[in-house]
């Protein structure tokens, strides 16, 4: 069996690590969300 078939029997520990994460405060966002957060540091520290 290869290492892929063998991988597509078992579940992803994603959801569980993601609910984890959220509950210790963590959020998830996307990269232009996080690009905009940085332009608007950016632009906080230069006014």
């Amino acid at each position: 069996m290869t290492a892929a078939r063998s991988r597509s029997h078992h579940s992803t520990p994603y959801p569980q690590i993601i609910t984890t994460l959220r509950q210790q405060g963590y959020e998830f966002v996307t990269v232009p969300e996080l690009l905009e957060l940085h332009h608007q540091q950016m632009q906080a520290t230069k006014g």
